[in-house]
Parts: structure tokens; C-alpha cells; sequence
């Protein structure tokens, strides 16, 4: 659910106008949970486990244009909320003196564990299910986090309809672990 690209120049009415804006420099925030994940991985000596792309096939390529656009179009609300979240998350982490305290607090006020909110990593095939799963879980928490103007995250506040799809995620994404460990 890559953010598509705008054309230079990418007029204010087009629909992915504000899927960009919301984004940002999300290429550069992934870049670097890409670069602190692979200092991670390299140090525990786990490269290139379980990496296989063999046989993958990219089906967006298969589709006509006028087919892209129609399933651009459908996945537009995943493909914002999905950014919505990594934002949550990237912000979070990235900023220790304001934002990291107060969702230490956050979790504190609702007498919940301190835990960091898990990053989606391109690399890492089940990290989507991850981060959403544990955003699920932590729903209270993250609604009072971005409603908190002094956190100045309300543009990336979850709509009622943005956390069906959370829930709608997290299931088809947990028979997709599930088949994957039963392969193992």
C-alpha cells in the first residue's frame, strides 16, 4: 500500500493530493527504520534469514491503467490510515523530549504498560500486522494521544471507519501469520 506518486506539478483536487500531504517525507522516516532495523538485524547476525522473493509476481503491473486507477481508488482509506499510523508511530519514537513522554503518560492515565508503538518495516513482512494489532489493542490510548492538541497529532486521527479497517486488517492479516507459521 505504497503511497502512489504525483505527477509534477500534482493539482490540489486530485484524490491522492491529500494521502501526499498527510505522508510527507514518510520515504525518509522509512528509510531510517529501514537503516536502525538493519543495524538491529545485523548485529544479531539474522541477515538474510527468511528473505525468499522468488515467484513474487507484481500484479499492479499485470492491470490495465484504467484498472490501476479504479484499485488506487479502493485502497485509498487503507493506504491513508496505514499512513496515519506510521506516522503516530515514527513521530513517537522520534521524539523523546515531547511526544515519547506523553504517550508514556497516555499509557499511565489508562494504567496500561509502557510499550513503544512498533514500527511498520518494509522488510519485515509481518510488522504491518504488528503495528496494527498492537494499535487495535491500544485503541483508547491512541485516540487520547492524537486527540490531545498539545501533541499536535490531530491530523492523524483514526475515523470510526479507519478502525473497522484496523479490525479488518488485523484478521486478514492473522490467518496470513498463522498459515505462515503452520509452513514452517
Amino acid at each position: 500500500f505504497d503511497v502512489p506518486k504525483l505527477p509534477p506539478g500534482g493539482a490540489a483536487d486530485d484524490p491522492d493530493c491529500e494521502l501526499h500531504g498527510l505522508a510527507g517525507d514518510i520515504d525518509t522516516e522509512d528509510q531510517q527504520t529501514r537503516e536502525t532495523l538493519l543495524e538491529h538485524v545485523t548485529e544479531a547476525g539474522d541477515v538474510g534469514k527468511d528473505d525468499n522473493v522468488e515467484g513474487w509476481v507484481d500484479e499492479m503491473a499485470a492491470l490495465s491503467q484504467a484498472h490501476r486507477e479504479v484499485l488506487q481508488e479502493l485502497i485509498r482509506p487503507v493506504s491513508m490510515l496505514l499512513v496515519k499510523v506510521r506516522k503516530i508511530s515514527f513521530k513517537t519514537i522520534n521524539s523523546t523530549t515531547l511526544l515519547l513522554p506523553a504517550w508514556a503518560r497516555c499509557l499511565e492515565e489508562l494504567k496500561l504498560e509502557f510499550k513503544l508503538i512498533p514500527r511498520d518495516v518494509t522488510t519485515r513482512w509481518n510488522s504491518t500486522h504488528d503495528m496494527l494489532r498492537f494499535v487495535l489493542e491500544h485503541r483508547k490510548a491512541i485516540n487520547s494521544y492524537t486527540g490531545d492538541r498539545r501533541n499536535d497529532l490531530r491530523e492523524f486521527e483514526l475515523t470510526a471507519e479507519e478502525w473497522k479497517i484496523v479490525k479488518q486488517l488485523c484478521e486478514i492479516l492473522e490467518v496470513s501469520c498463522s498459515f505462515r507459521g503452520m509452513l514452517r
